[in-house]
This record gives structure tokens, sequence and C-alpha cells, in this order.
């Protein structure tokens, strides 16, 4: 991917989740096995958030993000971004930010509980406050499950720059705990 492509793509997503977590209150939950590789993508990406981020909040779930749904409830989100490892065949690197089908269990997720399954659980802990389309996958083609690569450790930096850009617009969370 050509620097020049790499910034139209990083250029688009800003403005994608601008419009998507305006005025919202969001939540990313970073999903990743830290021990494998690319695959820590999302939890080394959601330790770099938490250190920049002000008004979106981060947990940071590792390969476990059924276990953050009582935390995730207690924030009141109205926007959900899982930032987790794919594999579509992509060059690595590759952001891909999608909607996701919550009638369709089995999307994207090598995961014990699929995404979709986590996300319906949650909508219903939040009594049906936050839609069926306001639960988002960024995933981040990966390469390489033995050590992380250069462009995928990369792109920690690229997102923690796009996210920071992007919390300036957010509606603060709901810190109350729970």
């Amino acid at each position: 991917m050509s620097l020049g492509t790499e910034r139209r793509e990083l250029r688009s997503l800003e403005n994608t989740l601008k419009e998507e977590l305006g005025g919202k209150r969001s939540l990313i939950m970073g999903i990743g096995n830290p021990e494998r590789g690319d695959d820590a993508i999302g939890t080394k990406t959601a330790k770099s958030l938490k250190c920049e981020l002000n008004n979106i909040s981060v947990l940071d779930c590792r390969t476990n993000p059924e276990n953050y749904l009582l935390e995730a409830r207690s924030l009141e989100p109205e926007k959900v971004i899982y930032i987790n490892a794919v594999r579509n065949g992509a060059p690595s690197g590759k952001l891909f930010f999608k909607e996701l089908d919550l009638n369709q269990d089995n999307q994207f997720s090598t995961h014990k509980i699929a995404l979709g399954s986590i996300s319906n659980i949650l909508s219903g802990l939040l009594s049906g406050k936050i839609g069926k389309k306001d639960f988002h996958l960024l995933g981040i083609e990966i390469a390489d499950t033995f050590q992380m690569t250069k462009k995928v450790e990369k792109r920690v930096r690229d997102l923690t720059n796009v996210f920071s850009y992007v919390d300036q617009v957010a509606k603060p969370i709901n810190k109350k705990g729970f």
C-alpha cells in the first residue's frame, strides 16, 4: 500500500468515525491475544488509546470481550466499536470499518462468543437504548501470529492519532462505573 493510499484510507476512516461518533457517548472495545503477534492489534491499540482519549471510553478486553459486558453496560454507550484483527486476504495493515450484522453470529470472529452475539447481549443489557446499527468492527488485516509485524505495529500509532482527533467531537462517556 503506497503512502498516499494509506493517508487517504486514514482520512476516510477519520471522517467516517467523526460522523458515526460525533455527539455520541462512544465505547471502544479492543480485542486480541497479546501473545499472538499481529493478533494483539486490538489490545495494543486499546492500551494506547486509554492514555490519549478523554471523551471516548476504552476497554482492553484481550481475548474475552464477554467478560467486560457489565462494565460496558455501566458506561451507557450509544456507539460501540470493536477493534480486532481480521483475515480477509487483503494486504497486511488494511483497515476495515463495518457495521456488524447482529443477525449473523459468525461474522469476522474466531472468539469463543462471536461479536454479533456479544453485541446482542450488550444491547439487551442496555434495555434497547443502543440500536443494532450502533455496533461496528474496526478490523485490521494481519499477517503473522508469531510476532507483531512493523506494518501492523504502525497501525497502533495511526489509530491512536485518528481516535485522538475524533475524541474531540465525541460526547463524554458516563464514567460512573458499575
